[in-house]
This record gives C-alpha cells, structure tokens and sequence, in this order.
C-alpha cells in the first residue's frame, strides 16, 4: 500500500506540534490499514476484495506500533494514545483470529 499524502486542510497556522499530531495519527492509521490488508480484512489499494493473508507481514507492523506505544509512553496526549490503544487491540484481535483459522 501507497503512503496517503497527510491532509494539510487547517494545518495552515499549525505550530510544529500540531503538525507532528497529525503526523503521528497518519502513521498509526497508515500502520493499521496495511495491517488489516495483509490479514486479508479489508482490500488493499486498489483491490475490490481483500487478498490472500499474510500474517508474518502483518506481525511486522503490529510490532512496530507496539514498539512505538513503548517508546512513546507519557508523551502521548489523549486522543494519540487512545487510537494507538484501539488500533493495537483491533490488530491483535484479527491476526488472533488469523491464526486460528484452518489452513
């Protein structure tokens, strides 16, 4: 999947904070949308249907948003943190499920 370009609408007058916010939140949703593709739960881009599951790839990303809350912990604001945290447990739900189905 094709980095999306962040939405600079009302990023205008933004401070440097405010920019990285939004940076973080394209990250975080970047990370879980290719996720979620690769455990075959939604198409990827440009697919009508959602392909053949890869988990070993899906894995990878899903470490590397749980590396990110670690590394990142108490330097979160809320809303950051709670879409990390509900992107994180939507992940593990699905790729638990992955690897539980019969091959």
């Amino acid at each position: 999947m094709k980095p999306t370009p962040t939405n600079e609408t009302g990023l205008e007058e933004a401070n440097r904070k405010e920019i990285y916010a939004r940076l973080f939140e394209d990250l975080v949703i970047q990370h879980a949308r290719t996720a979620l593709a690769l455990l075959g739960k939604i198409p990827s881009d440009g697919e009508l249907e959602p392909g053949e599951p890869d988990p070993a790839s899906a894995k990878v990303l899903i470490d590397q948003l749980e590396m990110l809350r670690e590394k990142t912990r108490g330097n979160l604001g809320a809303d950051e943190r709670d879409l990390l945290e509900r992107s994180l447990l939507r992940l593990q739900k699905d790729f638990l499920e992955q690897l539980e189905k019969p091959q």
